[in-house]
């Protein structure tokens, strides 16, 4: 059976993958194809690759056009209530993303830093010099492509994280680290979002710190010149929004430290039964595809 995730551009949400389920499924793992696990992501669409079955726990939906489940599938768990509606799944899968498995296994020690950190989605990485703003403003630089170890052991030693992407949020809940979720741009995902924090009874409060959606498209078939402008307006305007940017992470950052926001964290109580659910559905899978050996 072969894990299946986004690895086009690698990330820690994704690289999550890799790390966590080779502890919890071991030898089941190999490289036969025919047999796909779906652990963490948002990859449940139409375009996944062919399979003669499909295993699924802890997926979400969001992007591209939606699978349609039938007998190939088996689906233990998804990542939330959106994601079991859209699938046409009965509610009682809806459990909740499967990194909170993490609490499953052993973890790298905190590690010293600055209290807050910040992790950007890695899709802005490009545009923004996140690192040297982060050092700034006295943000612990959680980056999104440093390794899984590293980057777990950064969360959990910080007091709360400020995440536009996802998983680190996700990370830092199954941590009982506070985590507060922004936005920069399009690139951000309210659906999936939305549909994670349900799972946990959450309310989605999404804080806009910048925009930084491109001046102007590329064009196939613009002259080099033209293709050169677009880019160097885009570049200008990005720097145009550098300052913006980091006077409301600066602003944010201190009503942190001041406590006059109140950031988001789970209910301990809902969080061990989400992951009670999801470590229930993981020993079925076990049973289930030994079974079938």
């Amino acid at each position: 059976m072969k894990l299946h995730y986004f690895a086009d551009a690698p990330n820690f949400g994704d690289a999550l993958n890799p790390w966590l389920w080779p502890q919890l499924l071991g030898p089941r793992l190999d490289e036969d194809a025919s047999r796909l696990f779906l652990g963490i992501g948002t990859i449940l669409k139409a375009s996944m690759p062919s399979a003669q079955e499909y295993h699924v726990l802890g997926s979400g939906t969001g992007y591209g056009e939606l699978p349609v489940p039938d007998a190939r599938w088996r689906v233990y768990a998804v990542r939330g209530p959106l994601t079991a509606a859209a699938l046409g799944l009965p509610p009682e899968l809806a459990a909740t993303d499967g990194a909170a498995l993490l609490r499953t296994v052993p973890l790298p020690d905190p590690l010293p830093g600055p209290a807050i950190g910040f992790m950007p989605h890695f899709r802005g990485l490009r545009q923004i010099p996140w690192r040297r703003l982060c050092d700034q403003l006295d943000l612990r630089y959680l980056a999104p492509l440093a390794s899984v170890p590293d980057t777990l052991a950064a969360i959990r030693g910080c007091t709360c994280v400020i995440a536009e992407a996802m998983h680190g949020a996700i990370v830092a809940d199954a941590c009982r680290v506070p985590w507060v979720p922004v936005v920069t741009g399009n690139h951000v995902l309210a659906f999936k979002w939305r549909d994670w924090m349900e799972s946990l009874e959450l309310q989605y409060p999404s804080r806009r710190i910048a925009s930084f959606s491109r001046a102007t498209s590329h064009r196939a078939g613009d002259a080099p010149a033209t293709a050169f402008a677009r880019r160097s307006l885009n570049a200008l305007s990005i720097a145009a929004r550098l300052l913006p940017l980091a006077h409301n992470l600066r602003s944010l950052r201190s009503q942190l430290q001041r406590r006059q926001l109140q950031p988001c964290l789970s209910r301990e109580s809902v969080l061990q039964d989400r992951t009670d659910h999801l470590r229930r559905q993981l020993d079925n899978f076990h049973r289930d595809f030994d079974a079938s050996r």
